[in-house]
């Protein structure tokens, strides 16, 4: 009886975290995304775009081999929760990078209707 419960329960911890991975790599690839579309397009791109978006492709991969590597539930339900965890730690800190930061200033003056203003890396709204 107390096996099929610790069965359920790490079936529904698996089940949550695949579901809060499938979440945060949707939101951290559509950001890396538009940080690499961006960063291209206005010739920004640099070491710190390409270590930013090597690190988000890193962190995807290894979670989609930890969920469907042949590990016991033991091991593999400690791995994707550290890998989720450090996976919300890169998206949080991601805009501590300068270019990284520089980018998605120039988007979100881009969505406003601005214009980005290199000498001065400051956004012009347009009126």
């Amino acid at each position: 009886m107390s096996e099929n419960i610790v069965k359920i329960f790490q079936i529904i911890t698996y089940v949550i975290l695949a579901i809060l991975f499938l979440v945060n790599s949707a939101i951290l690839g559509f950001h890396g995304l538009i940080i690499a579309l961006t960063s291209i397009i206005t010739e920004n791109f640099d070491v710190q775009i390409f270590l930013f978006l090597l690190l988000t492709l890193i962190l995807l991969v290894s979670f989609i081999y930890v969920f469907w590597a042949k590990l016991s539930n033991k091991f593999k339900i400690p791995l994707l929760l550290i890998l989720l965890i450090l996976q919300v730690i890169f998206f949080k800190f991601s805009f501590y990078i300068p270019t990284v930061d520089k980018v998605v200033g120039i988007q979100r003056c881009v969505d406003f209707g601005g214009v980005w203003n290199d000498a001065t890396n400051e956004c012009i709204k347009q009126r």
